[in-house]
């Protein structure tokens, strides 16, 4: 776990988010979630492959500013709202919260994962 990260997003979130951040799935979140106690939003349920929200709604709650950062893992599934986030979101430098891509590997599911944060605009 990465707790620069989760500095990072306190310090950025700002009050009226709902969600530290949302991710593709649980083994993702997980380590997040009881390190800080806040919510983060797994939009692919436990395993990343359910379809636990439709883009529609998703695009919603980063309109009303209730999801501001998606952290994406190497292993997700390429669904709408990963495709979304890629295309409307904006990266956000490693190093900006803590570190270069080789440190944050093991972030994600099974230890093995790189992962990249990107910001989300509500004017998308």
């Amino acid at each position: 776990m990465n707790t620069q990260l989760i500095k990072y997003l306190k310090q950025h979130n700002g009050k009226s988010t709902t969600y530290l951040f949302a991710t593709t799935d649980s083994n993702t979140a997980a380590p997040y979630i009881i390190k800080t106690g806040q919510a983060v939003m797994t939009i692919g349920g436990y395993n990343g492959t359910d379809n636990a929200i439709s883009l529609k709604k998703f695009k919603q709650l980063v309109k009303d500013g209730k999801v501001k950062y998606f952290y994406i893992s190497s292993h997700t599934n390429n669904n709408a709202i990963v495709k979304w986030v890629k295309k409307y979101g904006t990266k956000v430098s490693a190093s900006a919260y803590g570190g270069t891509s080789s440190q944050t590997k093991g972030v994600g599911a099974m230890g093995s994962t790189n992962a990249t944060l990107y910001r989300l605009s509500a004017s998308k």
